[in-house]
């Protein structure tokens, strides 16, 4: 069944709720108040709407969708840069398409929780893959049609205006192919292994039309900002733990589950459970928590690995040897000879 909290706690942007394409203002506000919502609801400036609702929404739309053109192709139409607020501002305003795709994939959380970005480069071409939030079913399907085609409008927004060496879709469709091929402007494939996007790797460095380093530099900032608040508020208590975790990570004997459920006024079953809600896991939290730590020590000091061992918590050295090497599949030495990335 699918997880009905994971879909309620998502957030989308009002201005993603695109009804023009219903044509009638009676049958907008109909398909509205179907599913809880109002016009007001939807032209509130700044205004979210929940998972449960534009899962809802989407779900009528393509129920009552009679057109032989895709219903994602007729919602696709109606976006535009504005559509996504400043991160749409900020995708089109980055230096290259590499860079674009970073900015993308880094805080499209932040107005589309329901679809997972991944980046992948080979010599020959470059590929955007989206995985829908399973709990979205069947309007998860619908939005990664629609994000495929924004991701081939912001394509077009490069100073090549470049078109997609080919599309492909992990589900199957019920309309005609060639609408989605006059779309993209090239070969679309249904039933595949995954959803991706594909263009000619050479124009990942292609400038974007709309390049300001300045607007650049304000919107990331503001949108890491963002970024954090939401990350700090949907695992409030892998937080908290991270936070108890940066003072007494060094002391094996207060990481226990009771020794930390105590010190944040719960108890460990209960710890045990608000953390599942979100996610995680105790021990995981814990092993991320020093993975990281070690990682930065390797990388920006000069510690010894038993200076590290000893900071991280562990008996002996040897004993964090292993588990560095259980992390990261390579051992601390070899990791540490890797160059620090710029900064």
């Amino acid at each position: 069944m699918p997880n009905a909290k994971t879909v309620e706690s998502m957030q989308f942007p009002n201005s993603y709720i695109l009804m023009t394409h219903l044509k009638d203002k009676g049958a907008v506000e109909s398909a509205l108040h179907h599913v809880g919502l109002s016009l007001d609801d939807i032209n509130t400036p700044n205004g979210f709407i929940s998972g449960s609702q534009v899962k809802a929404l989407i779900d009528l739309n393509m129920e009552l969708h009679t057109s032989d053109t895709p219903y994602s192709i007729l919602i696709a139409k109606e976006f535009n840069v504005a559509t996504h607020g400043i991160i749409g501002l900020s995708v089109a305003s980055s230096k290259n398409i590499k860079a674009a795709a970073k900015a993308a994939q880094k805080y499209s959380k932040l107005i589309n929780p329901a679809i997972h970005y991944n980046f992948q480069v080979t010599k020959r071409n470059s590929s955007c893959i989206l995985t829908p939030e399973k709990a979205f079913e069947k309007a998860g399907l619908a939005l990664v049609e629609i994000n495929m085609m924004v991701i081939h409008q912001f394509l077009r927004l490069s100073k090549h205006q470049i078109t997609p060496d080919f599309v492909q879709f992990a589900h199957s469709t019920c309309f005609p192919l060639h609408h989605y091929e006059q779309y993209f402007g090239c070969p679309v494939h249904f039933n595949c292994q995954d959803s991706r996007i594909a263009i000619n790797s050479r124009f990942l460095k292609s400038p974007m039309m709309f390049y300001d380093p300045s607007t650049t530099h304000i919107l990331g900032d503001h949108l890491d900002s963002a970024l954090d608040k939401n990350t700090t508020s949907n695992n409030l208590w892998t937080h908290k733990i991270r936070e108890y975790l940066t003072h007494n990570i060094n002391n094996s004997e207060l990481l226990t589950r009771a020794k930390i459920a105590t010190h944040l006024n719960t108890t460990p079953r209960t710890l045990t459970r608000k953390l599942q809600q979100e996610g995680g896991c105790y021990q995981t939290i814990i092993d991320d928590f020093k993975y990281d730590m070690a990682r930065h020590a390797l990388t920006y000091t000069d510690k010894n690995i038993a200076q590290i061992s000893d900071e991280l918590g562990f008996n002996d050295p040897q004993s964090f040897a292993r588990a560095f090497k259980r992390w990261s599949g390579v051992t601390a030495s070899s990791y540490r000879k890797k160059p620090a990335p710029p900064s």
